[in-house]
């Protein structure tokens, strides 16, 4: 993207901590880390803290792996190899979403490693169409709220939780708009330049994002997209494009291969990716109200498909919208949810007729020749490639 509004974005992701650190000496605010995936980052703005989003890094793994098992997902790994070294030193406390077995492990994992840190686990509901699910979830809010209330003195109102709300919303709109005008305008900016936005959304405090993103916005001329826009833009020729199922992308420049294979990445159901930007709409005057309903209708994912929505018919219906003609599943390694599931979704595609890849990838250690030959391989077989 030839754009200068773009370089704030691509600069954060290149240095993910410089703005939180620069929020902490500027407010005296506390920091608060967060694993991906469905935080609910408004409780931390609530509470005068600024959430920033640990994703794991490349490079070596050595102190983690006196903790983790070296089979354990290099999410999850390569996450602790961070604040291990001393990287996220910075943060006055970290909240990690109990998603599957290796992050129910990690909660502990962390207390052990950092006694004097303040450590939440944060227990999603799992049966989200049953009944009590809301009550459960309003019940863990309420635990969380009052432990950020303690470690940051301020207490969570309704009216702060309101504008945190609203705040968070107004940016995860505009992402939107970007993501869907990048699926109808793939010439506009790239993948990699999507994802790089997205990503930088979850390191810096969402005040300092809206005014960005409202000016990139209009630097594009991005307007709302229509279903029949994307529908046109699938019959167009140029760059395949496909759709993404997984948890993380991994590693960061796997997006600048898709590319360079003549893939376009036109949606996707990855935790720092649609997931993370699924709009929602307040009903009622309870903002805890707002996040419960928001986390109880996300999409199906590798550790949460709810009974009334099939993951494999979700993923199909998703691709015809998006006006994909192939999916890319992209999975961690060793990463149990998605593996569990990925011989049914594949089944299911391979009955609709819809080509399908599966990447193997890991935080540090991936072949990208590999998977750059494989992605090649991929858009020629869809009918297209480099060339088309």
């Amino acid at each position: 993207m030839a754009d200068d509004s773009f370089a704030f974005f691509s600069q954060t992701v290149q240095d993910p901590w410089k703005a939180a650190k620069e929020w902490k000496e500027k407010t005296g605010g506390a920091v608060i880390g967060w694993l991906p995936a469905d935080v609910p980052e408004e409780l931390i703005m609530a509470a005068g803290a600024l959430p920033v989003a640990i994703v794991g890094s490349g490079g070596t793994i050595n102190l983690a792996d006196a903790h983790l098992q070296v089979w354990a997902c290099s999410f999850a790994r390569s996450g602790l190899e961070l604040a291990l070294r001393g990287d996220l030193s910075f943060l006055d406390g970290v909240v990690i979403p109990q998603t599957c077995d290796t992050t129910r492990t990690l909660y502990g994992i962390w207390r052990h490693c950092f006694p004097g840190r303040w450590v939440e686990v944060y227990l999603l509901p799992r049966q989200v169409e049953r009944p009590s699910a809301a009550a459960y979830l309003r019940e863990e809010l309420l635990r969380l709220k009052a432990a950020l209330e303690k470690l940051t003195g301020r207490e969570i109102t309704p009216t702060g939780l309101a504008r945190a709300w609203e705040l968070n919303a107004s940016c995860r709109r505009l992402l939107g708009r970007l993501y869907d005008w990048h699926a109808a305008h793939p010439e506009a900016f790239s993948s990699e330049d999507l994802y790089t936005i997205i990503r930088a959304a979850t390191l810096v405090p969402k005040e300092d994002l809206l005014p960005r993103l409202q000016g990139l916005v209009a630097a594009l001329g991005v307007t709302e997209v229509s279903q029949a826009e994307l529908a046109a833009a699938g019959m167009g020729r140029g760059k395949q494009r496909v759709f993404l199922s997984g948890s993380l992308a991994a590693p960061a420049d796997i997006f600048s291969l898709f590319e360079e294979a003549g893939l376009t990445v036109v949606g996707d159901d990855l935790h720092l990716g649609y997931r993370y930007l699924f709009p929602a709409e307040p009903a009622g005057e309870d903002p805890l109200g707002w996040i419960i309903a928001r986390q109880l209708h996300l999409p199906p994912t590798g550790y949460l498909n709810p009974v009334g929505v099939d993951r494999r018919h979700y993923l199909l219906e998703a691709l015809k919208r998006r006006g994909a003609k192939g999916l890319v599943f992209l999975h961690l390694r060793f990463c149990e949810p998605e593996n569990y599931d990925y011989y049914d979704l594949n089944q299911a595609l391979a009955q609709a007729g819809v080509p399908a890849l599966r990447l193997e990838t890991d935080f540090q250690g991936t072949s990208l020749g590999q998977i750059a030959t494989r992605l090649e391989a991929f858009a020629e077989m869809l009918g297209g490639g480099i060339d088309a």
